[in-house]
């Protein structure tokens, strides 16, 4: 993975941690999501911040640590237990931010996408796992093949006053509109004319305006062209 790739991430807090793995990989995180240099020499931090085209003079303004990784974080490429899952279909912008949806049995977790979108940018495809921590939690890991690229951790959705129950008012007025779909279909399809052996055909008595006779019932229809015939008066008429 390209660091400048990834440089906007952490110029944001300006806060950079470098970690070795017990394999001699290093990841980098900035404290919510944390990346594999794997391929790369070894590097420290200011090694980086030139990387990420940071001037020398500006290096007092990053808050920058080097650890080790503990046991409780564990950085292999496979896991036991972990469970690979799909993001939801659908997104949430929400004060200025979009949020990846993934859900399991008991809750949604949500995932700042600007996390997830560089390796979007430099990878055909991505696989997304959830891998659970020494402490109860919960990352979700994404690979790159079998290869673990990148660990982000859940975020809290910032949301404004009332953000849940607009949610659950779009939720039911979205399932009414789906059971009223076949209603608003055959209505479209009378106005349009489709169809022309159920809804689109009209049949129709006509009345003599003048003497109130009911002549013998017709069936007027929609020609292929759009428009209703003429008629057999009007067609007469015309081809005098």
């Amino acid at each position: 993975m390209k660091l400048k790739a990834i440089a906007s991430i952490f110029k944001k807090y300006k806060q950079l941690i470098l970690f070795s793995a017990p394999n001699g990989v290093q990841w980098i995180c900035d404290g919510s999501a944390m990346y594999s240099l794997s391929g790369m020499p070894l590097l420290k931090p200011e090694n980086i911040l030139r990387i990420f085209d940071i001037p020398s003079d500006k290096f007092v303004e990053w808050k920058c640590s080097e650890k080790d990784i503990t046991s409780g974080l564990d950085v292999n490429d496979f896991v036991p237990g972990e469970q690979e899952i799909e993001p939801l279909k659908t997104y949430i912008v929400t004060m200025g931010k979009k949020y990846w949806l993934f859900v399991d049995k008991a809750r949604v977790y949500a995932f700042d996408e600007s996390y997830i979108k560089p390796l979007l940018d430099e990878y055909e495809t991505l696989s997304f796992y959830k891998r659970s921590t020494s402490n109860g939690g919960f990352l979700l890991a994404l690979k790159v093949g079998l290869l673990l690229t990148a660990l982000i951790a859940p975020t809290a959705l910032h949301t404004y006053s009332g953000f849940t129950d607009d949610i659950h008012k779009i939720s039911s007025l979205l399932r009414q509109m789906e059971r009223e779909q076949d209603q608003i279909a055959n209505a479209a399809d009378v106005l349009k004319g489709f169809d022309v052996e159920s809804s689109a055909t009209v049949r129709i008595n006509d009345i003599d305006p003048q003497t109130g006779e009911i002549y013998e019932q017709q069936q007027i229809g929609i020609d292929d062209a759009g428009a209703f015939p003429r008629s057999g008066a009007e067609s007469e008429e015309k081809s005098v």
